[in-house]
């Protein structure tokens, strides 16, 4: 494996770190003389932020969770089942995926849940796999 870098004088074995501004110094640890005069080497990455997620709405009357994009609507559908919400599908833009737009549409459904007092059921595979990634909304699942 590759050595760790260091950062801060901190060592990291990844280097995905979205919280660091666009451009990074590291500092690679290296045998002594690696890098001619025995110091540690000195690169510069530069790390893409990802695009901010637009603002999620709550459109009770289609009964969805939105974000508009440039490349259309990312949503989230819900079904109301007595005091719970059955979350059935997610979609995102193909063009847009991966950029945590399906990701705030979960924790924004998630979040109206909790304020509502209302129970979940992850129907939809999207919603299960965030809900069991983070688990402080576990609380409010439900299989009626």
């Amino acid at each position: 494996p590759p050595p760790p870098i260091f950062f801060n004088d901190t060592a990291h074995t990844d280097i995905y770190t979205p919280n660091l501004s666009a451009a990074a110094s590291f500092f690679y640890k290296t045998p002594p003389g690696a890098c001619g005069s025995g110091r540690p080497c000195r690169i510069t990455l530069t790390i893409p932020r990802m695009p901010a997620a637009p603002p999620v709405t709550h459109n009770a009357a289609a009964g969805q969770f939105e974000a508009a994009t440039a490349h259309g609507t990312a949503l989230l559908k819900y079904v109301p089942r007595g005091a719970a919400l059955d979350f059935v599908h997610t979609e995102v833009p193909p063009a847009v995926e991966g950029q945590g737009i399906g990701m705030s549409l979960a924790r924004a459904a998630l979040e109206h849940a909790r304020t509502q007092k209302l129970q979940v059921i992850p129907t939809c595979p999207f919603v299960k796999a965030y809900i069991r990634k983070h688990p402080e909304y576990a609380d409010l699942v439900t299989t009626r």
